[in-house]
């Protein structure tokens, strides 16, 4: 069975990628599903989410999806269901490679034994990237309401529904998430409504507030959902949900449940 690939791209640094796809990593793992993360930054951040970075570095990288015949042997994690395709400092090096190394790690990612991929991806639109939206069935796009990170979204959905039309018909429509939202801030909120006027559904009905509980779940190597009650965490695990679901995924709402009090 091939497995659902999602994948976590923008083109601007700081709107949060890697929070969205350690979480949703997370929360494929939590409903069951075989899970393996894909870390295709060199900064090695959604590494860090799940392992001591340190302890893999004579681990096989994501850089061998590009550069290698073998696809890369996942590392467990402490989550269950839930393994790691760590990044290391060799992926700077993919994106100066031909495009045939694009399709390579294409191949490799739909020979793996999991139900789930979730791909976190460089804050550029690199080889890495573009390898990474070509291999999906759906992309997930968070964005911060402030007025540059629009005008950066019309690029990148213009880049996926080419890619879309020739290389990987079978990738949806991208969901644009808004993140780190300030609700107190009038501003934001006119910016969100000047988004869902641009790009209509292509805007997830839901959010993600701004909260430094996110971050330090992360140091933690756990979901925020877990042991914190905070909106914030309501809203992560509701949108984690929606995208799983928007993937094609089942989302058992009692487990939904359970997760709140583990």
């Amino acid at each position: 069975m091939t497995a659902t690939i999602i994948a976590v791209a923008n083109h601007k640094g700081g709107v949060g990628k890697t929070s969205f796809a350690a979480h949703l990593s997370f929360r494929a793992a939590e409903l069951g599903y075989r899970t393996i993360a894909v870390d295709l930054d060199a900064q090695a951040n959604l590494s860090r989410c799940f392992v001591d970075i340190d302890s893999v570095l004579d681990a096989s990288s994501a850089a061998d999806l590009f550069l290698s015949k073998t696809a890369p042997a996942p590392i467990s994690t402490s989550e269950p269901n839930l393994s790691l395709i760590p990044a290391n400092p060799g992926l700077s090096d993919v994106d100066g490679t031909d495009l045939q190394r694009l399709f390579n790690a294409r191949t490799l990612l739909q020979a793996y034994d999991a139900e789930v991929i979730i791909i976190d991806t460089p804050p550029q639109l690199s080889t890495r990237t573009i390898s990474a939206i070509c291999s999906a069935q759906l992309v997930v796009c968070p964005f911060q309401p402030e007025k540059f990170s629009l005008e950066g979204l019309t690029d990148i959905l213009t880049q996926i529904a080419t890619m879309r039309t020739n290389i990987n018909p079978g990738l949806r429509e991208a969901t644009l998430v808004p993140n780190m939202v300030a609700n107190n801030t009038p501003y934001h909120h006119e910016i969100l409504t000047e988004a869902r006027k641009a790009f209509g559904d292509s805007i997830n009905p839901n959010q993600v507030s701004r909260s430094i509980e996110i971050p330090k779940a992360q140091e933690h190597r756990r979901p925020v959902w877990r042991n914190d009650r905070s909106r914030s965490a309501t809203e992560f695990r509701a949108v984690s949900d929606s995208l799983l679901r928007l993937a094609g995924l089942h989302v058992d709402d009692q487990v939904t449940a359970l997760a709140e009090v583990v």
